[in-house]
Parts: structure tokens; C-alpha cells; sequence
């Protein structure tokens, strides 16, 4: 009934994905089915609504309720109806639930530039490798606030996309929503870069956008099952009135245990003044922050200050960019709102790809190879600025790993020139590596990047001339 309810009626569909900001567009244009992605439903609606009704009466923090809820956990779904019958969550109705594909963008990002001390210093190299970064792929709230982490799902679980089948995996008598993309990942990726501007501090350390390059750049689209379920709670108390909260689970974990949920923040009233906070109780990082090669806090006159990493602000900073906070009564709008809005989404762009397919695999060795290269010159950078006085070359004791090569013990004491010889030896051999490692159609892609700007150039010389 409910499938049905939300297929005639368009109001219902168009309340699944209500903004809280000005209307996005729906379409920019229709993807190649061919380069989308799609992880199956591994739960039915039946299994979902017994997750979703087990953290939906632990949010209210009604005491009877979370005792129905622990009593689910415990021993499954069936013993709701039981608590129902002792009187139980009788304050609490599950009032709609809706089976949806929400798109995504998988990102993998690799942006490398330069960072300087706040209090003077020599500019330092630094690099992000992102791997399956995660972007909505549709800007309207309140799902443009949750990351649907997709990277570890094995590929062998995606299949190409078919709406026909997709759609209708349940059979006739309930409807899957599909949820379009209208959000160009790197139209975000450009919002983000003027976000940093020209002169963003993080840890004692200057940012400048124009100072870090993107060298590699690739989206792939994928459809994410998920189940929204809306709940209405009336408080025992006569004093205070009826609310309606969202709880939303991803659907695509071979457990039902570990399916992720997002669980709506109460509203003010209910748990009194609890401060900023964001529209869902749990926020997933949007990026796996463990590719960052960033410099530690640069050393001062009294020593090293005592700050959190570097990569937990650059991450903190992302989810509150994507994710804000707000103080109960409004949500800003997500940044891919402006981006759907202002951004056409262009699926002939190069740099959009299938997950699945060959290019893929290309851009994971590519950035494998940038990351240990950064990481190898960040070490190399770090013995180069130990500060020695002149003529002075101490000895270390190097430890190697792998294979024993002729004319190199296994461990032996060697002075620092030596090692830092070898290092550099290495780290050219590395860089060489990677660039044999840099996928074809990123090469072509900047060949013709490059014409397009020359073309350009002439073009406006021309009218310069006129």
C-alpha cells in the first residue's frame, strides 16, 4: 500500500527528498547506464523495518521504549508485537517507509602542492591521495548530509546499473524510489578549492589553493540502497507535543547488524538546550583521511606545539563543510546545493568512469605509487633538515627488508651522505615508476586540457587585437 501511496501521489516522492534551501534541478541530463554502478538491496523491507523500529524507540529515550529496543536487539523483530500487547512503545508510530537508490559519487583525488609556516620558513611540499572519497550525488537535504560509504564494499558486488530491474527487485507490490544525480563532482571539488582560498591556516601552517595542482581527478557513479523510515513520538507528558524524526540505514551490508544508520537529532524542546549540533545523531567521514601527506605543525622558537593532526583538522574541516552544524531551528544548506544549482553535470566528461571497469584499477596503482613517493620524499625532506654543523657526517645503523642486494648487508652502519645518496637514488627510481604508472586517459585528458586553454589564449589575444 505504502509502494503505491508513494508512486501515484508525486507530493510523496518529492517529500522524500524535501530540501531545506532553495530547489535544486531534478535532471542536468541522463547518465550512460553503462557507467553507473549499482549495490543490491541485501535486506527486504521486512528485515529493514525491524533495524529501523529498534533505533527509532532507543532515539526517543523513553525508558519503555529502549527497553523494547534492547528486547529487538536481543531476540529479533518478532518480540515487538508481544511489547506492543504489555503496552509498550505505545507513544511511537513508524508512519512511512520508503526503499530508495540514492546516488553517490566515489572520488579518487590526488592534489599536491605546498604549505608554508605561519611564522616564516621555507614552503613545504605536501599531498593528499584520497581513495574512494564520497560525494552525494543529489544535493537535496536532508540525505546530502550523510556520507554512504560504499569504498570497502567488494566490486565483485557491483553490477551495471539496469532502473528496469534495479527498480523493481522487490516485485510489484513495493516500488524502489530512484533518487537522480544532479551534483557534478568536481564542481564540489572546485567549491572546496575556493573554500581554502587564498590564505587558510591549519596548524600553524598557510594554505594557498593556487599553490596546490590536481593531477588526478576521477568520479564514479554508484546507487546506494537505503531505507528511510519516518517515526511520530507523543510524549507521556500532556505538556509537550507530537514530533516527527528520520532515521535512515544503508542497505547494502551483508549483515543486518552492521548496516549503518543515521538517526535524526531531537528536536530542542525534547532534550533541552544541547548547543550546535547536526541534523543526524552519527556523521561519517566523507574521505579516508589515512592518504594525507601533510607536514607535521612546523617547529618554533619554544619547540613543537602541541596541536591535533594534521589530518584529523583537514577531516573535521571537510565534515563540517559538507555536514554543518546547526543550533536545532536551521540547517545550512549543503555545498552541493550552490554546485547543482550553478554546475552542469556533463557525463562526457573523461573523468567520469565506471568503478568497475579497467581505468579504475589504473588510477588505484597511479595513486598508490604518487602516495609512497610523497611519503618516501616527506622522510627524505625531514634527514635533509636535521641541522649539522659543517663537515660533520654522523652514522647511522640502516636496517633493510626484502630481498638482499649484492654489495648491501642486511643491517651495517652507514654515514648519513651514504644514506641520503641512496635515498635520493630511490626516490628517483620511484618517481620514474609513477610516471609509467599514469593512466592513458589521464594523459590524454591533459593533452587536451592543454590545447582547450591554448585555444583559448589565442582566441582572447585576438580580441585583444581588435
Amino acid at each position: 500500500m505504502l509502494a503505491r501511496r508513494v508512486a501515484l501521489n508525486p507530493a510523496a516522492r518529492r517529500a522524500f527528498v524535501a530540501p531545506c534551501a532553495p530547489r535544486a534541478r531534478m535532471y542536468t541530463s541522463t547518465p550512460p547506464p553503462s557507467l553507473v554502478s549499482v549495490l543490491p538491496f541485501k535486506h527486504t523491507p521486512e528485515e529493514a523495518r525491524g533495524r529501523l523500529m529498534q533505533i527509532g524507540l532507543a532515539a526517543t529515550a523513553s525508558p519503555m521504549n529502549i527497553l523494547l529496543s534492547l528486547g529487538m536487539r536481543l531476540f529479533g523483530a518478532d518480540i515487538e508485537p508481544i511489547g506492543r500487547e504489555l503496552g509498550l512503545a505505545s507513544n511511537l508510530k513508524l508512519t512511512e517507509m520508503k526503499a530508495a537508490y540514492y546516488p553517490v559519487w566515489v572520488m579518487d583525488l590526488l592534489v599536491q602542492g605546498k604549505v608554508t609556516p605561519t611564522q616564516g620558513g621555507k614552503a613545504m611540499d605536501a599531498s593528499l591521495a584520497l581513495r574512494g572519497a564520497h560525494i552525494p550525488g543529489n544535493a537535496f537535504a536532508p540525505l546530502s548530509y550523510i556520507s554512504f560509504q560504499v569504498a570497502k564494499v567488494p566490486k565483485n558486488e557491483l553490477k551495471e546499473y539496469n532502473p528496469r530491474e534495479d527498480l523493481n527487485q522487490f516485485g510489484s507490490g513495493y516500488e524502489i524510489i530512484e533518487v537522480p544525480f544532479n551534483v557534478s563532482p568536481f564542481g564540489v571539488l572546485d567549491s572546496a578549492r575556493r573554500k581554502v582560498g587564498h590564505n587558510c591556516h591549519v596548524n600553524d601552517m598557510r594554505i594557498d589553493e593556487r599553490d596546490w595542482k590536481t593531477n588526478l581527478a576521477a568520479a564514479y557513479p554508484v546507487m546506494v540502497p537505503i531505507y528511510v523510515a519516518e517515526f511520530e513520538f507523543t510524549p507521556d507528558s500532556s505538556d509537550e507535543s507530537s514530533y516527527s524524526y528520520r532515521v535512515v540505514m544503508h542497505a547494502g551490508e551483508e549483515q543486518l547488524s552492521e548496516c549503518s544508520i543515521n538517526c535524526q537529532v531531537p528536536p530542542k524542546e525534547m532534550v533541552g538546550e544541547q548547543g550546535e549540533s547536526r541534523y543526524w545523531l552519527w556523521t561519517v567521514p566523507f574521505v579516508d583521511t589515512t592518504s594525507f601527506v601533510l607536514p607535521k605543525a612546523p617547529f618554533t622558537g619554544s619547540g613543537f606545539r602541541k596541536t591535533e593532526p594534521t589530518s584529523k583538522v583537514v577531516n573535521d574541516a571537510i565534515i563540517q563543510w559538507m555536514a554543518p552544524m546547526t543550533d536545532g531551528d536551521s540547517v545550512p544548506p549543503s555545498p552541493t546545493l550552490s554546485v547543482a544549482n550553478n554546475v552542469e553535470l556533463n557525463w562526457f566528461d573523461a573523468r567520469i568512469q565506471r568503478w568497475m571497469g579497467e581505468e579504475a584499477q589504473q588510477n588505484q596503482a597511479f595513486l598508490d605509487s604518487a602516495d609512497s613517493v610523497a611519503r618516501f620524499a616527506q622522510t627524505m625532506a625531514s634527514f635533509q633538515e636535521m641541522g649539522l654543523p659543517d663537515g660533520v657526517d654522523p652514522v647511522a645503523t640502516v636496517v633493510r627488508f626484502g630481498k638482499r642486494e649484492a654489495g648491501h648487508k642486511m643491517v651495517e652502519r652507514t654515514p648519513r651522505s651514504k644514506m641520503m645518496h641512496e635515498m635520493e637514488t630511490s626516490l628517483n627510481e620511484a618517481m620514474e615508476e609513477m610516471e609509467t604508472l599514469k593512466p592513458q586517459w589521464l594523459i590524454e585528458y591533459e593533452i587536451d586540457q592543454e590545447t582547450a586553454a591554448a585555444q583559448q589564449k589565442k582566441k582572447n589575444n585576438n580580441k585583444d587585437s581588435k
